[in-house]
């Protein structure tokens, strides 16, 4: 069996560089992850940033009132499907090129 993973980027206000996270994540040779981002409660355009990926491993996730950053990790964490999950520290970070590899 293949091994699938999760990768979750808890992220609030961080519509300025979420896009080169989500790019770093769909740039990986390995193709079995899913993408789960707990956003919470931004007031930036984060919603609309996402919305141009049509990826369907890319999952949003809205919370509807802020919550301090530990809850936002978990509650980002518990919606990971798979049985091995990377989590980035902060939406700013990018994974390097392969962090994830079919070799």
């Amino acid at each position: 069996m293949t091994p699938r993973f999760s990768i979750f980027i808890p992220v609030w206000n961080g519509a300025h560089w979420v896009s080169a996270a989500i790019e770093s994540v769909l740039a990986q040779t390995y193709p079995n992850w899913e993408l789960v981002i707990g956003d919470n409660a931004s007031s930036d355009d984060l919603k609309a940033i996402l919305s141009r990926y049509a990826d369907p491993r890319i999952q949003l996730h809205q919370w509807p009132t802020h919550t301090d950053v530990c809850e936002n990790f978990n509650r980002t964490m518990l919606l990971c499907r798979n049985a091995y999950s990377v989590a980035f520290a902060s939406s700013f970070r990018a994974l390097t090129i392969p962090a994830m590899s079919s070799r």
